[in-house]
């Protein structure tokens, strides 16, 4: 799931990672998330944001 949040509104809790894809930042709070991630890319299939590998 992506979820668009300010910064100063992110879990404190929690770690975040920021990586940048494609020259957009993304901030991650589950860091397994980047491993899934890898190599992929996003696009929209069908009307829907999907992960292509």
């Amino acid at each position: 799931m992506i979820g668009f949040y300010e910064r100063d509104e992110l879990p404190l809790n929690e770690p975040v990672r920021i990586i940048e894809a494609g020259g957009v930042e993304f901030l991650i709070i589950q860091d397994h998330i980047c491993d899934e991630l890898e190599g992929g890319t996003l696009d929209f299939v069908d009307g829907r944001l999907t992960l292509l590998k």
